[in-house]
This record gives structure tokens, C-alpha cells and sequence, in this order.
């Protein structure tokens, strides 16, 4: 840390000048006096602004004036005439005031659609807002968890350890299956496991125009229920100016990223055709850990002055080389072993060369949007996803019969063992696909009488998936059928998710809001058995209401307080690894959420406490099944308790600091650990209380400087440092240190160039140096806990001793040194 607290103070003491400072506030309307959201504020000629709250109110603080002066302000929105405003300093007058009203071109699509899933300035929920401006200054290709892993209570893994393939996103300790995630209002999280795979959308953050996380339950969302999270994207913003854009960057373990994105602006004032093709490559930090994506983006709107209509597809391929088995124990601390793996590895010492995940993935939305009068609007959508692919793996009998494991037997396949020269074969090298084939269709629908005091939302939403997992012996050393493609397995799967909701925000004294929130959710899942024994139905209905206050007084400070309720279902694998022994229960929460902000000046804070309280939370026991996925069970209660803490510094105009700090205890009142006993063939079983829940660090904290080398009318010049700092955390659920990932920390550097000139709107260059201390950490892991007499630590690479004849098998997902990536973007 002793070097960033250096330059970042040689920055400050070079940098920071004496400069006069302005407040300028105000509130932007309609040509109804109705507040208009989401306006860009800016001053011309400076890289100073902001956007106005849910309130239509905006705050800007000015350096640098003197009596005299004359600051040209600008107010812009897509769908609205941009408008300038000027004030001239007075000596002596430090705050000005200044409402404008805005006078409506074509009909806004993505606010009533934004709006109906995303908490809104008002609303007493801890959210992070980011633009699509700020997601392109990171976009250097690497998936969205990368983007998104400066912000508050975060971490990130990538299985290749470089942010390209498989990347993961935890938000307050929350996995994917627990973070809702929606495109333009349509749930994004697969229907079955729950979970949300990037991997599937490359580059897609080159087509976002905005971001919402919100931490906690937060509002009603369609889709998986949020159980600690929701990040919201939209693509549906306006761009009123034809545009092209061709980008192309590379880096490190010969990654690299092609895009190509074009737009016509308003055609005759009311069309709109958007579009984008991405191509992406990395070899990957882990051995043959490489990713190969491709993607495709084309949107088409109709924009009338009460009425849009806007039809999108999205379409991302990938074929990923599997590195999800994680480094071995024994070997993630030594140098030369660091980045082995064991994924295809066959016993002559060769790898297989296909040992890929190859999935592909189309999404396809319809959003109308009609204007029913100066108080009530109108959003319904329609969607379609299409999915398919596999993942190949071969089985090596002499390995598989070295672990014990039947993977590579004829009778795991229910095949006949087959006489070869006279001998009966039990066992055969092989090739066999997994494969996933899948339809998702449904609708969204939303209704809002917004007016100066209050917002009512009546939504809900409609859907049903169709899944088949099936798989195939596509090839065998020492085959008992000739059949080319036996299927030994082939399981049917049919979910039907069904929510309405209505949100209600009223004043209910001065300065003084009321949140009510109430939503009703009907699941129906339908699962097969994998050997097609029989059908299994699971009914849930839930009701997750939510209330909370707000309170603001002027645009320094405000706070909140809410409660809210959430319940979820089990995913598929919650289901399959229980067997027929037990059946998992839905899992309950109960949020507490209470926040503070403040603004004077040229700082900025902000403090979120709260206390998530669960009932029959899925934790991790540790283990994982035959897919590498960690396996749950049920536990009577646990909870998160915690306090988030955000602020911003900008001491000098070309100076900005900014920093999030998460302290939390995240444990479990009392579970039952349950341990194999190879010895026995039964489990030995073990009682916990206090113990931490996995993947929670209790610290996470992150410090980010700026600093402007060169500014001009057309150029510009920027650097940043970024350090994030993650706490111990740990594996499973016993609170063992032999079970954990060490506290780790690490340092991004920035480089940023833009300039116009000539031909082009604009020309950009950016250097990332990632992990630029050379930090060497592991951000994920996985454990398996075990008794034997046999020592199995000379055979096996991922076993480790504990204690007495307790063993655990662990492996580990290192991240990469320092490594970089160049970026070169052209807009016309």
C-alpha cells in the first residue's frame, strides 16, 4: 500500500492549486412542470457534470472562477431539445440557482423500463449508478465482473485468471445465483441453476448504456429473486447522431478484442438502427485456459412523441477451454506448477485437445412504450432465448480407476462390459458430451402514474423455460456399441415463474418519503430424474413485500430506512445433489437497510449499515458434484451484519480520489458439517456454531485516484491508480484456515488518451496494467473434506493433511501477475 499513499500525495501537493468554488443547484421539468430524470448537466469546455435525480434536482460544484465570469451550462437528454443556460459570478455569491424546463422531441424508452426494476433517488435502497460513458473508459473486452469489481462490497475470479472465459461477480458475499440480474427489464439469470453466465455475453458492456447494482433485496425484479444483489443493465437509449465506432485491443497471454458498432441517428425523426460485432481471444494465465467468443448486436427503433417501439437481439458464442477443476493444493504455491491444468489429462502425459465448453447463446426483446397521458405510461415487452451447446470430456480408465471413480466404467453408461480377445472389458478410455438445449420465453410488463409528489408501478412479468440435459459417448477405446453419439442420459426440465408487483412512493410528511412495496411470485418446476426414472414437481408461492422512509433536505444530504422480505427456490443441482434422501427447502430473508449521504463541497459521503437475516439459507458444505459445482445444504439461520462506507475527494479540478470500504460479520448460528469416511463408507458428522459463512470476507475496501495530465478544448489526458484490498475468506463453512483463501490485495494502473480532430468525433488510447505490484493471489477455491487411513496426498496433487486422518482435497483459481491491456478506439 506504501507506494500508492506516495504518489497519491506527490499528486496532491504538485497538483492542488487555489481556486474559487461555485454551487450551482437547480431542477429540470417537463413543459408539464413533471421532474425529468437521468438529464446530462454539464459545464461547456469542462469535464465537470452530473445528471439529475428521480426529483429532476442537480448540484455542480465550479473551480476556478473569478467575479465576472461566465459559466455556459448545458442540459441534454436523448428525446428532449438541449438547452444552454449561462450565470455570471458575482463578487461575493458563491451559490446560484437555476430551473429550466425541457421541452420533449421523440418518447423515452429506457426511463419507464429503467425505472420499473431500479430504485430511484428517493427509494430507501443501497444502489451504485453507473453510465455507459464510465463502462467504456474500462472496456478494454474483459467481461462485465471485471467492470464492475471497483464497486462497493465486490469481488471477482476468473477461472483462466485474466478476465476473459468464465468470470464470476459476489456482491456482500452473494454468488451469481443469489444476484438478479435484467437486460432491459427481462431476467437474464439462467431459470434452472439460477445463476448468470458472462461468458455468454461477450463484450457486452460495448452495447450498455447504464448500470444499477443494488446491494440487498432491493425493489421487485422479474426473474430469480435477489438474495443479496440485483445488477440491471439497459441498452434501450436513444442515440440521436449517426455515429461509427471501431475499437481494437490487445494484450497479455495473446488476448485480444475486435468491435466494430455503428449507429444512423434519428432517421426522419423517428427511426433508429444501432449495431455492433465483437470478436475476442485469450490463451488465458492458467494452461490452456483460452477463450474464443464471438457477438452480435442489432437494435431497431421507432420513436413517436407518445409512443416507441424498439426490437433487439443479442446474440454471443463462446468456446472455452475448461479450467474450472482449479489449480492443485500441492502445487498453486510453487512457481513452475502455479498455472497447471489438470483438465483432458490423459495417462501417457497428453492433454485433449478438446476438452471445451462450447455454448451459444441468442436473446431476442420487443419493447413498446406508449405515453397514455401527461400522468400514466405504458411499457410491455416481449422475449425469446434460444440456447445450445456442450461440454467434452475425455475419461482416462487408468485415472479414473486411480480415484476410484466408475466415470470410465461401462456400467456408469449402461452398457454391457464387451469381450475383446477373449477377456471381459469393464472399462474404456472415452469421449463423452454434456449437452444443454434450451427456450426461454416470456413477457414483461409494467404501468406508471408518475406526478411532482408520487410514483405508483403496477408490473409484473410472465415466462417459461423449456431445458434438456442430455449426454453422449461420442467415442470409446473399447466400444460395446457401434452407435456413434449413445445417449446415456437424457433429463427434461419445465419452469414456469409468474410475479406481480406494485410500488408505491409518496410523501408522507416534509422532506419525508414513503417506500411501499408488494410483490407475489408462483413458481412451478418440473424436473427429470437423469436416469428417467421419474418426474418431480416443486410448487413455491412467495410474498415479499417491502416498506421503507426516505428523507432529504436539499440536494447535501439524505437518508433512508427500509425492511424488506425475500424468499427463493433451490436450483437444479440443490435438487439433484440432495437424491432421494432429502428434499432442500426455500430460503428466507429478512433485510434491514440504513443509509446516509452527504455532499458538501467538493467531498462526498456516504455510509449503508445492514443486517440480512436468513432462514434455511443453501450453504456450501464444501464439496463439489461431477460437474465442479459446490454443493448445498439447508441451515437454520445465518445472517450478514455490516456497514458500507463510500465518499469522494476532488481537491483540485484535475485531482479526484474515491474510495469504498465494506466491514461486515457474516456467520451461521449453528449447522452440521457432515464428513466422508472413506474407511466406513459412512459420514462422520460434526457441530459447528459461529462459524463464518464462505466467501464473506470481512473487509473489502478500495481506494481509487485520478489525476488529469493534460486538458485542452480537444484533448485530454488522464491517469489513475486502483488498489482493492479482500479479507480472508473462506471455503466452506467450518471457519478451518486450512479451508480459506489469504487476504490479498492488488493494483490497477490507467492510462487514458482522448482527442478530436479532422474526420473524427473522437480518438482514444488506453494502457491497463493489471495487477501492476506483481500480487500473487488466489480469488476462488473450492474444498472437499474427507477421513481415511490411506494417505492419498502421494497420488493425488489436490490432497492435503490436516490433522490426524482428516484430509481435504483443494483446488484453487490463481489470478495473473502483472499483465496488460492496450486499447485503440476510432469514433467517426
Amino acid at each position: 500500500m506504501r507506494p500508492i499513499l506516495v504518489l497519491s500525495l506527490l499528486w496532491m501537493i504538485t497538483s492542488f492549486t487555489a481556486v474559487a468554488q461555485v454551487n450551482i443547484q437547480g431542477r429540470v421539468t417537463d413543459s408539464e412542470s413533471s421532474p425529468i430524470q437521468a438529464v446530462a448537466v454539464s459545464i461547456s469546455d469542462q469535464k465537470i457534470g452530473t445528471i439529475t435525480d428521480n426529483s429532476g434536482e442537480w448540484t455542480l460544484d465550479a473551480f476556478g472562477f473569478e467575479a465576472s465570469d461566465t459559466i455556459r451550462i448545458r442540459f441534454a437528454k436523448l428525446g428532449y431539445s438541449p438547452l444552454d443556460r449561462t450565470i455570471v459570478i458575482k463578487s461575493g455569491t458563491n451559490n446560484y440557482v437555476l430551473n429550466i424546463s425541457l421541452e420533449q422531441t421523440v418518447y423515452d424508452l429506457e426511463g419507464l423500463v429503467v425505472r420499473s426494476v431500479r430504485a430511484g433517488e428517493n427509494e430507501p435502497f443501497a444502489s451504485t449508478d453507473l453510465d455507459g460513458e464510465s463502462l467504456n473508459a474500462r472496456n478494454i473486452g474483459q467481461d462485465m465482473p471485471f467492470l464492475l469489481r471497483y464497486t462497493p462490497s465486490s469481488t471477482v475470479t476468473s477461472d483462466a485468471g485474466t478476465g476473459f472465459g468464465y468470470n464470476g461477480l459476489r456482491i456482500r458475499g452473494s454468488d451469481a445465483t443469489r444476484t438478479n440480474v435484467t437486460i432491459n427489464g427481462v431476467p437474464l439469470n439462467d431459470a434452472e441453476s439460477q445463476g448468470t453466465f458472462w461468458v455468454n455475453l461477450p463484450d457486452f458492456a460495448s452495447s450498455v448504456s447504464s448500470v444499477q447494482i443494488q446491494r440487498g433485496v432491493g425493489t421487485s425484479t422479474n426473474g430469480a429473486g435477489a438474495f443479496g444483489a440485483g445488477v440491471h443493465l439497459s441498452t434501450l437509449d436513444l442515440k440521436g447522431e449517426a455515429y461509427g465506432k471501431l475499437s481494437q485491443s490487445i494484450g497479455s497471454f495473446q488476448s485480444r478484442r475486435s468491435a466494430i458498432a455503428f449507429g444512423t441517428g434519428l432517421l426522419n425523426e423517428q427511426f433508429t438502427v444501432d449495431g455492433r460485432v465483437s470478436r475476442i481471444h485469450s490463451d488465458g494465465y492458467i494452461d490452456r485456459a483460452s477463450a474464443d467468443q464471438e457477438a452480435l448486436f442489432l437494435s431497431a427503433g421507432w420513436w413517436g412523441k407518445r409512443s416507441s417501439l424498439q426490437a433487439i437481439v443479442f446474440h454471443g458464442q463462446e468456446r472455452t477451454y475448461q479450467a474450472w477443476f482449479g489449480v492443485p493444493a500441492q502445487f498453486v504455491n510453487e512457481p513452475s506448477l502455479r498455472t497447471f491444468n489438470p483438465a483432458g489429462q490423459r495417462s501417457d502425459g497428453g492433454f485433449h485437445s478438446d476438452q471445451v465448453d462450447d455454448y451459444q447463446q441468442t436473446h431476442y426483446q420487443l419493447h413498446f412504450q406508449h405515453s397514455l397521458s401527461a400522468d400514466w405510461a405504458l411499457h410491455a415487452a416481449g422475449h425469446y432465448t434460444r440456447g445450445a451447446g456442450y461440454f467434452e470430456e475425455y475419461k482416462d480408465r487408468e485415472q479414473e480407476a486411480a480415484f476410484f471413480s466408475p466415470e470410465a466404467t461401462f456400467a456408469f453408461y449402461g452398457l454391457p462390459n464387451p469381450l475383446v480377445n477373449g477377456d471381459t472389458i469393464f472399462d474404456t478410455d472415452l469421449i463423452r458430451r454434456r449437452w444443454l438445449d434450451n427456450h426461454f420465453v416470456g413477457t414483461v410488463f409494467s404501468i406508471e402514474r408518475s406526478t411532482k409528489s408520487s410514483t405508483l408501478t403496477l408490473g409484473g412479468a410472465a415466462s417459461r423455460y423449456f431445458g434438456r440435459h442430455f449426454g453422449e459417448v461420442d467415442w470409446a477405446r473399447f466400444a460395446s456399441t457401434s452407435e456413434k453419439g449413445y445417449r446415456y442420459y437424457d433429463a427434461d426440465a419445465d419452469k414456469t415463474d409468474i410475479n406481480f408487483y406494485g410500488k408505491l412512493d409518496f410523501p408522507l410528511a416534509q422532506h419525508i418519503n414513503a417506500y411501499i412495496d408488494l410483490q407475489v411470485r408462483h413458481v412451478d418446476y418440473a424436473l427429470e430424474a437423469l436416469d428417467n426414472s421419474k418426474t418431480n414437481t416443486y410448487r413455491y408461492t412467495f410474498f415479499n413485500p417491502k416498506a421503507g422512509l426516505s428523507w432529504k433536505s436539499g440536494p447535501a444530504s439524505s437518508a433512508f430506512i427500509s425492511l424488506a422480505a425475500a424468499h427463493r427456490e433451490p436450483g437444479r443441482f440443490d435438487f439433484l445433489d440432495a437424491g432421494e434422501s432429502r428434499t432442500p427447502r426455500a430460503e428466507r430473508l429478512a433485510d434491514l437497510e440504513l443509509g446516509w449521504k452527504h455532499t458538501r463541497g467538493n467531498v462526498s459521503f456516504e455510509a449503508n449499515a445492514f443486517g440480512m437475516y436468513y432462514r434455511d439459507q443453501l450453504a456450501l458444505t464444501g464439496a463439489i458434484n461431477q460437474d465442479a459445482l459446490p454443493i448445498r445444504v439447508n441451515i437454520p439461520e445465518s445472517y450478514r451484519i455490516g456497514i458500507e462506507l463510500t465518499g469522494g475527494w476532488q481537491p483540485a479540478s484535475r485531482l479526484d480520489f474515491s474510495w469504498a470500504a465494506t466491514i461486515s460479520d457474516n456467520r451461521i448460528t449453528a449447522f452440521t458439517e457432515y464428513i466422508d469416511n472413506w474407511d466406513t463408507g459412512q459420514q462422520e458428522t460434526v457441530e459447528h456454531k459461529g462459524t463464518q459463512l464462505a466467501f464473506s470476507p470481512p473487509i473489502i475496501a478500495h481506494v481509487l485516484a485520478g489525476y488529469t495530465l493534460l486538458e485542452s478544448e480537444k484533448s485530454s489526458v488522464r491517469t489513475s491508480l486502483m488498489t482493492k484490498y479482500i479479507g480472508r475468506q473462506y471455503l466452506d463453512n467450518t471457519s478451518r484456515i486450512t479451508a480459506s483463501l489469504d487476504p490479498y490485495w492488488f493494483s490497477d494502473m490507467m492510462v487514458s488518451l482522448e482527442s478530436s480532430s479532422g474526420f473524427l468525433n473522437k480518438f482514444s488510447f488506453s494502457l491497463l496494467i493489471r495487477n501492476v505490484f506483481d500480487a500473487r493471489f488466489s480469488s476462488n477455491a473450492w474444498t472437499y473434506r474427507y477421513i481415511s487411513e490411506f494417505d492419498t496426498t502421494p497420488i493425488d496433487p489436490y490432497a492435503r493433511l490436516e490433522e490426524g486422518k482428516t484430509y481435504n482435497l483443494t483446488g484453487f483459481f490463481p489470478q495473473a501477475g502483472r499483465n496488460f491491456m492496450f486499447r485503440i478506439e476510432l469514433e467517426f
